[in-house]
C-alpha cells in the first residue's frame, strides 16, 4: 500500500512533478507498479475506473480521517483508494484531501463512482467456508480439525460463507452492496449475521434455526486478536442485515 499525501503536497507546492511522484510510488511498492497505472493521476476522469471503496474502522483511524475524504458507516468509515496494477500482488494508493482538491471533485463523486465500480468491476462473491477450508488445508486431517471447530461453534448444519470482492482486497466493502446482501438474504429466506473477518473479507451466516446468537462479540474479539494482522483489523462488532427492512445495523457490540 502506498500513501500519496506527502508527495501530492509537494506537488501542490510546486516542489515536484507528477512524473517524479509516479517514480517514487513505483519504488515504494514491491514488484513495481505498472507505469500506466499512475499516468494522468491528476485527471479524475482518467482515474475513475481505478477508484475503489475501502472500509476501515472509524475510531481506530481517526487521525487518518483528518487527511482523507470519507463518510461514516455504522462504526466504520468509507474511504477511497486507487487500484494499481502490479507485477506481483495488489497495491492501492489512498485518495487524500489534496488529491481530491486537484481532481476538483467531491466526496459524493468518489462515493458514487466507487459504488458503481463495486457493482460492475469488483463484484462481491460468497464462497462456502467449508469448501475454502478443504481447498487450503494441507491434508484431510488438518481440514477435518478445522471443520470440527467450525461445526462445534455453529452446529452440524452450520451454513457459513466468506464474502469478498474478486481480488479479495478490501473486500469488506461488500458490506456496502445492499443489492448483493438482499439477494443473498432472499435466497436463504432469512436475515444475515455479518462478522468482520478483516478489511479484506467478511464472514456471513444466514440467521435460521436459532443460530443468531451462537457467536458473540467475545468470540469475534478473540479471533481478531489471534488471527488477524493489526493492519487488517476491521471491527469487533457483529452486524445484521435485515431482510424485511433491507438495511444493515450493528447487532452486537
Amino acid at each position: 500500500m502506498a500513501y500519496i499525501d506527502e508527495a501530492l503536497l509537494r506537488y501542490a507546492a510546486g516542489a515536484t512533478s507528477l512524473e517524479r511522484i509516479a517514480d517514487e510510488l513505483i519504488q515504494q511498492c514491491r514488484g513495481g507498479i505498472h507505469p500506466d497505472a499512475v499516468n494522468n493521476i491528476e485527471d479524475f476522469s482518467m482515474m475513475k475506473d481505478r477508484l475503489r471503496l475501502r472500509l476501515i474502522n472509524y475510531a481506530a483511524n481517526s487521525a487518518e480521517m483528518e487527511n482523507i475524504p470519507h463518510r461514516r458507516f455504522l462504526d466504520l468509515a468509507v474511504t477511497y483508494c486507487l487500484d494499481v496494477d502490479m507485477e506481483n500482488g495488489n497495491a492501492t494508493l489512498i485518495v487524500s484531501n489534496v488529491l481530491l482538491e486537484i481532481w476538483n471533485a467531491t466526496e459524493e463523486d468518489l462515493y458514487r463512482t466507487g459504488m458503481e465500480n463495486l457493482h460492475m468491476k469488483d463484484k462481491c462473491l460468497a464462497t462456502d467456508l467449508f469448501s475454502i477450508v478443504r481447498e487450503l488445508a494441507e491434508d484431510e486431517e488438518a481440514a477435518r480439525a478445522v471443520l470440527d471447530k467450525i461445526e462445534k461453534m455453529g452446529g452440524k448444519k452450520a451454513e457459513i460463507y466468506a464474502v469478498s470482492n474478486q481480488k479479495q482486497h478490501y473486500g469488506a466493502a461488500c458490506m456496502l452492496d445492499h443489492s448483493f446482501l438482499q439477494q443473498m438474504a432472499d435466497s436463504k429466506g432469512c436475515d444475515l449475521n455479518i462478522y468482520p473477518g478483516s478489511v479484506n473479507v467478511l464472514v456471513i451466516e444466514p440467521v435460521k434455526d436459532g443460530n443468531g446468537d451462537r457467536i458473540n462479540t467475545e468470540d469475534v474479539w478473540e479471533v481478531n486478536r489471534n488471527s488477524v494482522p493489526k493492519e487488517e483489523w476491521l471491527s469487533n462488532s457483529i452486524y445484521r442485515y435485515d431482510r424485511a427492512k433491507q438495511e444493515i445495523c450493528i447487532y452486537r457490540v
